[in-house]
């Protein structure tokens, strides 16, 4: 059975342009192409932040997720979905739940494997300075 494919793409304002959204549909279109996929509808949000699930876009593709329109949700890149991982996670039981998977071209498919490993390493603190990291800096120093 061939996947049918919902794009999403997104901006800030203040880092990219309108046409940034055209970038990535365009980019997503080939790739669907090169496998095949139908694409059922595209979903973009311009100039909102990443960290917003209010986003009418996102709040769309969940719905129409939920009503089973499609298979995957394919996007340039994770953080144009989301930028906070630990709402990449919420977003991913959301989706997953409705039996639709994330595929980016950057990090291809995402899994709950790369999701934990994604929310550790955003939410770990930096370690203590070892005497080794001390030595380097007072090298510098002197």
């Amino acid at each position: 059975m061939t996947s049918r494919v919902a794009l999403y793409a997104r901006y800030l304002a203040d880092m990219q342009r309108d046409a940034s959204i055209e970038d990535q549909l365009r980019v997503c279109r080939a790739f669907a192409a090169n496998h095949s996929w139908p694409i059922i509808d595209s979903y973009s949000d311009r100039a909102i932040s990443g960290a917003s699930m209010l986003r009418q876009g996102v709040q769309d593709l969940l719905a129409d997720a939920s009503a089973r329109h499609f298979d995957i949700v394919l996007a340039e890149a994770l953080d144009r979905l989301r930028r906070d991982q630990a709402e990449i996670a919420t977003l991913y039981k959301h989706l997953t739940f409705a039996g639709v998977r994330i595929i980016t071209i950057a990090e291809g498919e995402i899994t709950e494997m790369l999701i934990q490993h994604s929310t550790q390493i955003w939410s770990a603190t930096p370690p203590p300075a070892t005497s080794l990291f001390r030595a380097a800096s007072s090298a510098r120093a002197a």
